[in-house]
């Protein structure tokens, strides 16, 4: 029956959790949604989140006066699923891809929900008629049941298409595997001086690089790249051992075209990238990111420092706070205006989330630094078009831009790209 399907999944993901990390699961806390739900526990911790657990619903719907009303016969096994349990979250793997059924609790009005869909009014999330949606597919499509394949669960990719996941919803938690919840890592800044310091993660000062790396220049202004921060990889990361450098340009708004301002964007689709459009020459122009072990870092002196040296502790957890400088691995925090802009591969290898920087974080310069630019929208005849920034600090990519870095899975020389979002 798919309630023991459910049961079981829900029963592994607790089991994940208290494995990982001692708990129950856990999820961002909402003051407004956790007055309404029973599912709860506790408190919420330092980190913003609060523990819940699932339990058997309390109620048994009934469907019938749905199905009269539209002419339609529901699926058993759709029925069975709101009859089963209330959860706040469930997710799990359909061929490597990541499924995402939306919450299920008492404040949810099931019925309330199928009328609108079976009504055939367009939900403004999905933008679709055609199904009754359940949830996210591969972080980016919408999936549900279609109102015309006899109970398929489907996903809704672009233009409209729909891709059979499985023949029945019973089916598709057959399928469904529960992996282990990505934790991840959320940066702690601390001012300090870098000669006193020996942290391996840092913002600003000067870069920790092998002393085999010239000092990167902009392939478009030609001017010397500004390093912002490098982070080393820290203990049970799959690159535990090597570090990660990202210089950037900061002439960016008066020696660059407004279309040389941010890098190419990155496939969304289920295309493979190839080799050519990540190819470091080409692709980090205005941009570079240095990979290598960590050992072999020095500090290079022949570099004159502008971002304002921060040390970087990790530490590790779900922390999903969109307002956290830097997040390392586990998953991104989309801008929810936003699809999720997640690469598929490179070259046939698996593409992973490396690493973002949250949109409006700003890099604070020393007193020597030269300021960056900004257009001067309200300059007189004769003006200059560009002034310096009243703030003491630099953007990275363009003002308030959410930055989010992927590679390659690969452990020696792995491929990198960047996308961005903004909701300015």
């Amino acid at each position: 029956m798919i309630k023991e399907e459910i049961k079981r999944c829900l029963e592994k993901n607790v089991e994940m959790w208290q494995k990982e990390t001692n708990s129950l699961p856990k999820i961002s806390y909402d003051e407004d949604v956790c007055e309404c739900s029973d599912l709860f526990v506790g408190q919420p911790d330092t980190d913003s989140s609060i523990q819940w657990q699932y339990a058997p619903v309390d109620r048994i719907l009934d469907f019938s006066d749905l199905e009269k009303r539209y002419c339609v016969e529901l699926p058993e096994d759709l029925k069975d699923f709101y009859n089963a349990y209330f959860f706040l979250e469930l997710r799990g793997f359909i061929d490597n891809e990541c499924i995402s059924f939306k919450p299920l609790d008492e404040t949810v009005d099931v019925l309330d929900n199928l009328e609108f869909f079976l009504g055939g009014e367009e939900d403004e999330e999905s933008e679709t008629t055609n199904f009754i949606v359940l949830g996210l597919y591969a972080h980016k499509y919408w999936f549900g049941i279609s109102k015309f394949g006899k109970g398929q669960v489907v996903a809704l990719l672009e233009e409209g298409k729909e891709y059979v996941l499985a023949e029945s919803l019973g089916k598709l938690f057959k399928k469904l595997k529960i992996g282990s919840p990505q934790l991840g890592w959320y940066s702690v800044l601390t001012s300090a001086e870098q000669k006193h310091d020996d942290s391996g993660s840092f913002i600003g000062g000067k870069p920790c690089i092998p002393a085999t790396i010239p000092l990167p220049t902009c392939k478009i202004c030609g001017d010397p790249l500004t390093f912002f921060f490098q982070v080393a990889f820290p203990k049970g990361h799959m690159w535990e051992g090597k570090s990660l450098a990202l210089f950037f340009c900061d002439s960016t708004y008066y020696k660059h075209d407004a279309h040389d301002m941010l890098p190419p964007v990155l496939l969304r689709d289920e295309d493979d990238l190839s080799d050519n459009d990540l190819d470091p020459d080409h692709y980090q122009t205005l941009f570079r990111v240095f990979f290598f072990d960590t050992r072999d870092g020095v500090i290079r002196e022949d570099y004159q420092e502008k971002v304002r040296y921060q040390r970087i502790d990790w530490k590790e957890g779900r922390r999903r706070d969109k307002k956290v400088p830097i997040i390392l691995a586990g998953e991104p925090v989309w801008m929810e205006s936003h699809w999720r802009e997640r690469p598929r591969s490179c070259g046939g290898n698996r593409m992973e989330f490396v690493l973002q920087v949250a949109d409006y974080f700003n890099f604070e310069i020393y007193p020597n630094a030269p300021s960056e630019m900004e257009a001067n929208y309200m300059a007189l005849q004769g003006q200059p078009p560009f002034r310096p920034r009243e703030e003491n600090n630099y953007t990275l990519f363009c003002d308030f831009n959410r930055v989010f870095l992927w590679g390659t899975t690969d452990k020696q020389n792995p491929v990198f790209g960047i996308n961005v979002q903004s909701d300015v």
